[in-house]
């Protein structure tokens, strides 16, 4: 999309007075992103530093040597293999940021910049690429794309991590796929909490966050008395300020529950992030390159780089709620 154009004549008014500026570029493109941002927060994030795979350890089978036992009872002595492994593939991600020599020329004047036009192309490279990855959060791995939500937490039964759930039933995400109103939300969202936390020893719940729609986000809290209305940060102090901004997230039995532009329509995901999360290499975490000048033209390149994936380890600890009408 083209600039804004404007045709000006160049009278006495216009020749003897400046126009005044804004030096601030103010974003009119990306929204809200709190979820990948709280995903990517301190703490959540793990590095690697190489691997041709990224590998999880999933521990899969009970001991089936448990047995009460009296006197000189022999004992199960059953050899064990109750641990396997989920495989997931790096995921490359390039935002490329390019410059004329002319244009940064143009641009270095102390007495005519408006504002700094590389570092703001900077910005846009960055916030262009943390949108993308947010969008691809959200979605289903196709192609050269991360594993995102959609495939982790999906509505039908799939292969995340290289193994088949047809196959593996242990690798079952917890579904609710119909029948969903806002009258039977809450229901539906005890149930769901219930599935997902069985087992979970207590240390391991404080990651769990629910995130949903704007619209059905609003249609809940709609539901709810005014007695009960309580924040997250209230009830819990896991919460508040941790979800990119919004301060004021609402909670369900003290877990989050926050809305992101990038949920899919009618959708709600139970996300443990004790189970799910995201691996980084080292080396391209966000990271961006030298500015390097091209041999054809006066010209530079650079490049923000992502290698990583949203890796899981226990599918039955996360959940969704589909098809959700409001």
């Amino acid at each position: 999309m083209a600039g804004l154009q404007i045709t000006k004549t160049w009278d006495v008014r216009a020749s003897s007075t400046l126009e005044k500026f804004n030096p601030d570029v103010v974003d009119q493109i990306f929204k809200g992103i709190p979820v990948l941002d709280f995903m990517l927060a301190s703490g959540k994030v793990r590095m690697l530093n190489g691997g041709r795979r990224i590998s999880e350890p999933l521990l899969y089978l009970q001991n089936p040597n448990f047995q009460p036992y009296e006197h000189y009872d022999l004992v199960a002595t059953a050899p064990t293999d109750e641990v396997t492994r989920a495989f997931y593939k790096w995921r490359l991600y390039n935002t490329s940021i390019v410059t004329s020599e002319q244009e940064i020329l143009e641009n270095s004047g102390s007495d005519t910049q408006l504002f700094d036009l590389l570092k703001t192309k900077v910005k846009n490279a960055e916030m262009s690429m943390r949108d993308g990855l947010a969008t691809d959060l959200f979605a289903a791995q196709t192609g050269k794309r991360l594993d995102g939500l959609a495939t982790h937490i999906s509505e039908t039964a799939t292969t995340v991590g290289e193994l088949a759930e047809a196959t593996y039933t242990w690798w079952v995400p917890s579904r609710i796929t119909s029948g969903v109103d806002i009258l039977s939300l809450r229901k539906n969202m005890r149930t769901m909490r219930n599935n997902i936390l069985d087992g979970v020893p207590d240390a391991e719940r404080a990651g769990l966050v629910i995130v949903t729609t704007q619209a059905i986000h609003e249609a809940y809290e709609d539901t709810l008395q005014d007695i009960v209305r309580f924040t997250a940060a209230d009830q819990n102090p896991r919460a508040g300020n941790g979800f990119g901004g919004f301060q004021n997230a609402l909670s369900f039995s003290d877990i989050p529950l926050i809305w992101d532009s990038k949920v899919p329509a009618n959708t709600m995901y139970f996300i443990n992030t004790a189970f799910l999360g995201f691996v980084l290499h080292s080396e391209l975490n966000f990271k961006m390159s030298e500015m390097r000048h091209r041999v054809d033209q006066h010209a530079s390149v650079s490049h923000i780089q992502f290698m990583g994936n949203l890796t899981g380890s226990a599918r039955r600890h996360q959940g969704g709620i589909f098809n959700i009408t409001v």
